[in-house]
């Protein structure tokens, strides 16, 4: 199956210019003792103590405040029902990773993690993980979800914190984010704001550095939406694509828009309402490629991994143009969303070690702002 897999990836490879891939990242094997997550200050009744519900006029939508293990993750928009019942968004589907559209709802964070030394460190599934707010910790080898807590919650706002740590410095984080939200009479507003934790990538019990790369955002839906459309403060579309990739699988066809004017991120057709996702800031977010650029990378060029398959990864810079478009993606008849990677990847989690950096200063923060509507 590896072999088959490898064989398509190799055909592909002379598109790499024009065509994005996404490879899953490896599943942890449990913890043997989980250890039960905090969950702070009850939602009102009816809620279940682990979720908010924020609605207004145009759909009800729910953020988790606990880790789930194998069913979901906290501090992003895990479901939107409309006010007639149709559900739009829903996470609440088991594992899987942040580069497969099937997963993530509407903001989850996470990124490609790896622990070695400057210069040496050659991925493979031993070294090379991802970490995401999807993942529970105690549950997932220590990689994830660690903590959670409300901060604040009144009618129309929450305020959540999540903290995520990897094997070696579980239970201590090494990264956290901030989500905030405001309901408003047609959308809901939310700032995500995320701080580094490991100190030039030296944390946890090991002298191996922790590195990172494609730290991410996303937004996923489900049909009936088969369109994604990047527009500009105007209203324009400056980007458009349909899901190209397989019903199972990884997805190995996405498209790029790196259109200077893009703004907003529509799910079409608008039948009756399109979901928009309108990104704010977003130059905060992207400044983290830049810092990125200037810190050691895993190994100077790519390694052929798991999958064989080597490339130039585009330079090999984070702040180089092409690491720093947004990825649209999906799976034909299925889920379909994108991805706001303050610089890409690559393939996936065992892909490009040369965009691979460590961790910058402790207390280092990047932040985006995401608003999110139906409108008809």
């Amino acid at each position: 199956m590896r072999l088959a897999l490898a064989v398509v990836l190799l055909l592909a490879a002379a598109a790499l210019g024009a065509v994005g891939f996404l490879w899953p990242a490896p599943e942890r094997a449990p913890a043997p003792a989980p250890i039960p997550l905090r969950a702070n200050a009850p939602a009102p009744a009816p809620e279940p103590a682990d979720r908010v519900v924020l609605a207004n006029d145009h759909g009800r939508w729910t953020i988790f405040t606990r880790c789930v293990p194998d069913v979901v993750g906290p501090g992003y928009v895990a479901r939107l029902e409309t006010p007639d019942g149709r559900v739009l968004v829903d996470d609440e589907l088991g594992p899987g990773t942040l580069n497969d559209t099937d997963f993530g709802g509407l903001g989850a964070f996470g990124w490609h993690h790896a622990r070695g030394r400057p210069g040496e460190l050659r991925f493979t599934a031993d070294n090379a993980w991802e970490v995401s707010v999807r993942g529970c910790a105690p549950a997932n080898g220590g990689f994830g979800v660690v903590d959670s807590r409300v901060l604040e919650h009144g009618p129309t706002t929450l305020t959540l914190e999540v903290d995520l740590s990897d094997g070696h410095t579980y239970p201590e984080p090494l990264m956290r984010v901030a989500y905030s939200y405001e309901l408003e009479d047609d959308a809901l507003r939310s700032t995500v704001t995320v701080t580094e934790l490991c100190a030039e990538g030296a944390c946890g019990r090991t002298d191996e550095l922790a590195f990172l790369k494609e730290p991410k955002l996303v937004a996923h839906a489900r049909l009936p939406y088969r369109r994604l459309e990047v527009l500009d403060t105007g209203g324009q579309i400056v980007c458009s694509g349909e899901p190209g990739g397989p019903a199972a699988g990884p997805i190995l066809r996405t498209r790029q828009c790196d259109d200077p004017g893009r703004a907003v991120v529509r799910f079409a057709p608008c039948d009756p309402e399109c979901l928009e996702v309108e990104v704010q800031g977003w130059e905060e977010f992207d400044a983290w490629a830049l810092a990125a650029a200037e810190r050691p990378e895993a190994f100077a060029e790519d390694t052929p991994s798991i999958d064989g398959v080597l490339w130039g990864c585009h330079g090999g810079n984070p702040a180089g143009p092409m690491m720093r478009r947004w990825e649209l993606a999906g799976r034909r008849g299925g889920s379909l969303g994108f991805l706001l990677a303050a610089w890409q990847g690559g393939r996936g989690g065992y892909d490009c070690e040369p965009l691979a950096r460590t961790f910058g200063a402790a207390g280092e923060t990047w932040r985006a702002g995401l608003v999110y509507r139906l409108v008809g």
